[in-house]
């Protein structure tokens, strides 16, 4: 058992959880207000620590009730965030399912979780919520990463047999900030560090910022893709086309910010796994310019 912790707006100090016994924590990061997210520094200051940490995404405690777009908006934010707070692109993300969960309601949430799956792939979601949630994702979800509430899963608590972390205490005082308790159950469960110097996460995010620099805004708040984006390289073209391609809809260069997200998450995924490619076939060596 791993003992980790899970806040939103507080910030405790990682060196005290640390101390304390304290090896993960989960953080939240895309969609939802940017007072609780995690930012690239408190990443640094986490992994510094000897802290792990976990990516959970949440906008309202019933968003999930919006369908498969909400899960594809949800996870093209929270993907794009954690990258830049340095998530590896191999890592699941959890998405909360906050509230009691009825039968009725879990295929509207089934269907959210499988738009969210449509934009991270197979493999990298994970579900937050009671019992119920945990159990009907694990029946219904390939692969899936599960972080069990000890809230509406009976009581006593039944644990659901092989959920990754299991949260059994909320509002604990730490020192002055209000965090809740976790105990992870098996060896992986999620968890990530900041790697320092990555090449290609550097040269990848170089990359992305580059290209969203290049969209136009539109007087309506969308963005238009620069006219020469079909100019570039064949690898480049391919990358934005696929992009484009999972927009429902079809491939539009008018994009609303929601639909920036999406492209932008894909975009890093094929980046990040062009530039390793290059780098293991030639041995070639990515570095930021200083």
């Amino acid at each position: 058992m791993i003992e980790g912790v899970d806040y939103s707006t507080s910030r405790p100090d990682p060196v005290a959880l640390y101390e304390a016994g304290k090896r993960f924590v989960v953080r939240y990061g895309g969609p939802g207000t940017s007072d609780k997210h995690l930012t690239p520094d408190e990443a640094v200051q986490l992994s510094r620590a000897g802290l792990s940490i976990v990516a959970n995404a949440e906008g309202t405690a019933r968003g999930f009730m919006g369908g498969r777009a909400t899960g594809v908006a949800w996870a093209a934010r929270a993907f794009t965030h954690f990258q830049a707070c340095g998530m590896p692109a191999d890592r699941p993300i959890y998405f909360s399912v906050d509230w009691d969960v009825q039968a009725s309601e879990w295929p509207t949430v089934l269907k959210a979780l499988q738009g969210a799956e449509s934009i991270l792939g197979a493999g990298r979601v994970g579900v937050y919520g009671g019992r119920n949630a945990v159990t009907w994702a694990m029946r219904d979800i390939p692969r899936v990463w599960t972080w069990q509430t000890y809230a509406w899963s009976g009581t006593p608590t039944v644990w659901v047999p092989g959920c990754e972390i299991q949260q059994y205490h909320n509002g604990f005082n730490f020192n002055g900030h209000d965090v809740d308790l976790d105990v992870a159950t098996s060896v992986d469960y999620g968890q990530w560090s900041v790697k320092k110097g990555d090449p290609v996460s550097t040269h990848t995010d170089a990359v992305i910022e580059a290209w969203r620099n290049g969209m136009k805004t539109a007087s309506d708040g969308s963005f238009v893709a620069p006219v020469d984006w079909r100019t570039r390289d064949e690898a480049w073209q391919a990358a934005v086309t696929s992009a484009l391609g999972r927009i429902e809809g079809g491939a539009a260069v008018t994009l609303t910010p929601e639909q920036l997200d999406t492209v932008i998450a894909q975009l890093r995924a094929s980046l990040t796994s062009v530039v390793e490619d290059v780098i293991a076939r030639t041995g070639l060596a990515v570095r930021p310019q200083a």
